[in-house]
């Protein structure tokens, strides 16, 4: 499965990290047709820390992800190369806080 993926799972756990056995039925790819390749996990935060605890593996590892949202998009940035890892946004749709000052 890959050094890196072993270590995401140490450090955020087997519910936020899996392998691609985890992931089921998921659609890979955006609307723009883009073929996705072959990711080598997901990792699924449900917090802004545990994103940042697992952009800091990946980039210690130099290791690249793929970011997905809701895979609307049309450009393909959510479609996942070969060898990358998907960072699946799905657990994070909350708010949290709203910050008024800056908002027009």
């Amino acid at each position: 499965m890959g050094m890196v993926v072993n270590r995401l799972k140490d450090i955020l756990g087997p519910d936020i990290v899996g392998g691609p056995d985890s992931f089921g039925g998921r659609r890979l790819e955006d609307w723009s047709g883009i073929p996705a390749g072959s990711p080598i996990g997901i990792i699924r935060p449900r917090s802004t820390k545990q994103v940042s605890q697992a952009l800091a593996v990946c980039h210690g590892h130099k290791q690249p992800i793929a970011v997905q949202g809701g895979l609307t998009g049309l450009a393909g940035a959510a479609c996942p190369r070969d060898g990358e890892i998907l960072l699946s946004l799905e657990r994070m749709n909350k708010i949290v806080e709203l910050d008024e000052v800056s908002a027009p």
